[in-house]
């Protein structure tokens, strides 16, 4: 584990054997989190690959229970804070990582959208259950933002807004 790191979350993938655990550490922008991985057969973590030359922060894994899939939230450092940047599956047997949508791909058609939260996904990893920030006028010239829990297709980027969340603040 890199140093000045601490674990956040773990996850653990029965199809594929394999530890992930989330480890996080305060800097500028805020705590930043790292995904490390491992077999259960062997001891030490390894860091799932970030892309070249981005700074990203990652958090919020969900587990396929039925294959060899995670999916997590990928964030970058803006004034203020880390803001979402794209969801991203793992491949468990390859440890491949690839990018599911980003913000433009969520707010098609839509208005400006992020993803504040991963909750779970179903037993193939082609839905996910989701909490997703959008900005809504407030009346008086400005924007606030509002929540709502989704489940969100992995495949098409299709939304189903299930509930609003009424007094979360992400």
């Amino acid at each position: 584990m890199p140093p000045s790191y601490a674990f956040s979350a773990l996850a653990y993938s029965a199809v594929a054997r394999i530890v992930i655990a989330t480890v996080q550490t305060v800097e500028a922008a805020g705590p930043r989190s790292l995904l490390l991985w491992r077999r259960i057969t062997e001891k030490n973590y390894r860091e799932i690959s970030s892309p070249a030359g981005l700074k990203v922060s990652r958090r919020d894994v969900v587990l396929a229970a039925e294959l060899p899939l995670a999916y997590f939230c990928e964030y970058k450092p803006e004034a203020g804070g880390w803001n979402w940047r794209a969801l991203m599956k793992i491949d468990l047997e390859t440890m491949k990582v690839s990018q599911v949508l980003d913000e433009a791909a969520l707010a098609e058609g839509r208005g400006r959208r992020w993803l504040a939260g991963l909750i779970g996904s179903d037993s193939q990893g082609t839905r996910l259950f989701c909490i997703v920030g959008r900005e809504e006028s407030n009346g008086v010239g400005g924007v606030n933002a509002v929540y709502e829990l989704c489940r969100l297709s992995t495949r098409s980027a299709e939304m189903e807004v299930l509930t609003p969340l009424e007094w979360v603040y992400l």
